[in-house]
């Protein structure tokens, strides 16, 4: 039980985590298993950095075209996943220290 405690906790982020820690573990993130190379054709329908693109990517049209044809690696979107994740969880953050230390 403590095991599957502490596996939830690794794939979890949230307001609390600082910028490194969320990256850290979207590029731990799992992608398509069927994706050996950088330049191998993927299938974004299995893959979770896909799922949370779907989430906090503006254009997730070209991220699903270029995971298709593999010219896309999972490293790099992994990368943009962080960046995106971090920029959309940003003004909740703001906001949160704000209201604990009392500036409006």
């Amino acid at each position: 039980m403590l095991l599957l405690m502490k596996l939830k906790k690794e794939r979890f982020f949230g307001l609390n985590d600082d910028d490194e820690t969320i990256h850290k573990k979207i590029m731990g993130a799992v992608t398509d298993p069927n994706k050996i190379k950088k330049d191998d054709p993927a299938n974004p329908d299995v893959c979770m950095v896909h799922y949370y693109h779907k989430l906090v990517t503006k254009d997730l049209d070209t991220i699903t075209s270029e995971c298709k044809a593999g010219a896309r690696g999972c490293v790099a979107c992994k990368r943009e996943l962080a960046a995106n994740v971090i920029e959309f969880l940003r003004p909740m953050k703001e906001k949160r220290i704000n209201k604990k230390t009392g500036v409006c």
